[in-house]
């Protein structure tokens, strides 16, 4: 089986571009946010528990998912809830999904990785860091997030600083890509090897990592 890498990290921090930086380079990368997606427009359960759940979310009888957010984050006993429907899913899906890989490690965009407990699910863990200001900025460009939703999901998620202490490598996305790509391919030389040498030991469990840190200055 192939090391587990989770790839975690705030909104808006850069995730899907790291993440599409590493599959460039042949590594499978799953998003479970699109799982998620897809079982919210293909699974009849996890429909039928979601409009149960939130009613609110619902425009002609279809789930709308930026009215689904915005209800959730209101309410971290409700964001539960609805975890709890899609969290268990997601989870199986990724299991079939890298049972069907063979390349030494693959990557599993989580954004809510440490949130959920999901660092179970993992052997090692990626953080991306971003200052708070260039995410807001990232997320009113796209559109994905109104300034009160950002803030409602900042609220719910963790710190950077809970980030760093979990993960065995960082990336800091300060908006440079080309910065952000050579970070890339240092922690990707660092994982291939760390793969291939657990690989030859018969080793899959998680253990110590070196973590490529970023100067502190960086984060405020």
């Amino acid at each position: 089986m192939p090391l587990r890498v989770g790839l975690t990290g705030g909104i808006a921090a850069g995730k899907s571009t790291a993440a599409r930086m590493f599959a460039v380079r042949g590594v499978p990368v799953l998003d479970l946010d699109a799982v998620g997606r897809r079982l919210l427009d293909e699974d009849e359960t996890v429909q039928r528990a979601v409009a149960a759940a939130f009613p609110e979310a619902l425009h002609r009888d279809a789930i709308v998912r930026t009215r689904l957010a915005e209800a959730a984050f209101a309410d971290p006993a409700r964001l539960k809830r609805l975890e709890g429907i899609l969290h268990p899913r997601i989870w199986r899906a990724c299991e079939q999904w890298i049972a069907n890989q063979q390349a030494p490690y693959v990557l599993i965009e989580a954004p809510a990785l440490l949130e959920s407990g999901g660092q179970a699910h993992v052997d090692r863990i990626v953080a991306v860091l971003a200052p708070e200001h260039l995410r807001r900025a990232r997320a009113r460009r796209r559109g994905g997030a109104t300034a009160k939703l950002f803030s409602r999901i900042l609220a719910m998620q963790v710190s950077d600083e809970e980030r760093l202490r979990a993960a065995d490598h960082v990336l800091m996305n300060n908006g440079d890509l080309a910065a952000l790509e050579a970070q890339v391919q240092r922690v990707h030389a660092a994982l291939l090897a760390e793969a291939r040498a657990m690989r030859h030991e018969g080793i899959t469990s998680r253990g110590s990592a070196s973590v490529v840190s970023p100067d502190e200055s960086e984060l405020t």
